[in-house]
């Protein structure tokens, strides 16, 4: 019960700093192109990350959640997967420090934990594999991208 009322708590807190900010979405867009974005930033302001499938498996499953979270949240692909070789980019993060996991055709999950978004800043996390464990190096990178949000 603790755990529901403290999901609960945390997505309310979610969708009211979500319209606080006033993003049109945080669900992102389909991007095949090369994709701007990256740099310093503050702790104010949005970020936005984007996720570069070339794991050789579709993603259907995306989560970014605040490091400070017990749970994962929503699903940010929504109806939309990743296709290997294909990308696809979340807008309005508010700034922060984020858990990210993606999961694939056959559930595997890779992870990226404890990673700050400042505001006006891009990301890009390429993931190439699915093998490995938290501890070890799972064939993902999570980097700044090198402009800042437009």
């Amino acid at each position: 019960m603790k755990r529901v009322a403290k999901y609960l708590f945390g997505l309310l807190v979610v969708v009211s700093v979500l319209f606080f900010v006033g993003c049109d979405n945080l669900l992102g867009s389909d991007d095949d192109g090369d994709s701007g974005g990256g740099g310093g930033g503050g702790t104010s302001g949005v970020a936005s990350v984007r996720v570069v499938n070339n794991s050789g498996y579709t993603i259907y499953y995306l989560y970014i959640s605040p490091s400070s979270s017990g749970t994962w949240g929503p699903d940010q692909l929504g109806s939309s997967v990743i296709s290997s070789g294909y990308s696809f980019t979340v807008n309005n993060i508010p700034a922060g420090t984020y858990d990210l996991r993606a999961v694939n055709s056959l559930g595997d999950s890779v992870y990226e934990m404890g990673y700050y978004m400042g505001g006006g800043t891009s990301h890009t996390w390429t993931i190439n594999t699915f093998y490995g464990s938290i501890s070890e190096p799972q064939g993902s990178i999570l980097e700044p991208s090198p402009n800042p949000v437009p």
